[in-house]
């Protein structure tokens, strides 16, 4: 196993001229590498160091060939983490509070688990963050979504009549055929956000609306801002953009209808369809206030 150390000589040439205050670790030193020198002779050495070359490599053949069995337990995990999540979530059922149910979704979504068809109505999910995936379905009407963060994300097929989204960033989220009838989206942020066939009838924001990229074929009927009703320059914008104004229910279906169908005949729209009487909240002083830009970093929703 390589070259053996040289016998380290006598005691006397090594301290010899040397001050009284070294002889103490010369003689240490001597009589280690007396030891070193007689160690290296023995073949149980020479076959100890032959061993731990072998664990090594044995090693990493194992974990090479374990790699398979290590994959299955962290999907394993994952699995019970979600199915605990699960748990958590639907043993809140229909309870108004958090209920552990935030942290939960958050788990999921981390894990860009669709957070579908939930019954979350009138839930407070307020500072809720999301980092990937979004709402598929489910019954959020009046959920509370107070400075959250839902950048990047999607929200499809969802009801959110009446929820609250006040200083909420919407930065680059994709919003398709979900309602969101009389939902307080005051101060909230929208940078680089598309709304696709959604119901905004009776919506409140600051009136401005600023970042959105498209409005495709969404019902912005009714809406209002902080003097109770939104501006035809607005409403000319958001047309622009391609919004609709539709006041009731069944003339909204009989559009989506013609969607559905490819019909080329669609109705065309003008500011003064768009205001109408709706219910809605007073503005306060807190609905100034604009939405805080999400912390995270993230990636614009794949469309």
């Amino acid at each position: 196993m390589g070259d053996k150390p040289p016998p380290p000589g006598t005691f006397s040439s090594r301290i010899n001229g040397r001050s009284k205050w070294f002889v103490a670790p010369l003689t240490i030193e001597w009589l280690t590498e007396w030891v070193v020198y007689w160690l290296s002779r023995w073949a149980l050495i020479e076959l100890i160091q032959l061993l731990g070359g072998l664990s090594i490599i044995w090693a990493g053949i194992y974990y090479m060939l374990s790699a398979n069995e290590r994959t299955q337990a962290a999907a394993d995990q994952r699995k019970a983490k979600h199915f605990q999540a699960w748990q958590i979530i639907n043993a809140a059922n229909k309870a108004s509070g958090e209920g552990g149910r935030l942290e939960a979704l958050e788990d999921l979504a981390s894990d860009s688990i669709p957070l579908g068809n939930l019954d979350l109505s009138g839930v407070d999910l307020s500072h809720f963050k999301i980092t990937n995936g979004g709402f598929v379905g489910g019954n959020l009407t009046g959920v509370k979504l107070d400075d959250s963060c839902l950048a990047g994300t999607f929200i499809s097929q969802t009801n959110l009549d009446k929820a609250t989204f006040r200083h909420s960033d919407l930065s680059n989220t994709y919003i398709f055929e979900a309602s969101l009838k009389g939902a307080n989206m005051r101060g909230t942020v929208f940078r680089g956000t598309i709304f696709r066939r959604a119901d905004l009838r009776g919506i409140m924001t600051n009136g401005t609306f600023q970042g959105v990229v498209s409005l495709r074929d969404t019902n912005v009927y009714g809406g209002a801002d902080a003097s109770t009703s939104w501006s035809p320059d607005f409403y000319q914008t958001a047309i622009d953009k391609g919004a609709v104004c539709i006041s009731d229910d069944h003339g909204w279906k009989v559009y989506n209808q013609l969607l559905d169908r490819g019909d080329p005949d669609l109705p065309s729209f003008k500011p003064s369809d768009c205001t109408g009487p709706w219910n809605l909240e007073p503005y306060t002083r807190e609905d100034e206030i604009s939405g805080a830009p999400c912390t995270h970093e993230y990636l614009p929703f794949d469309r």
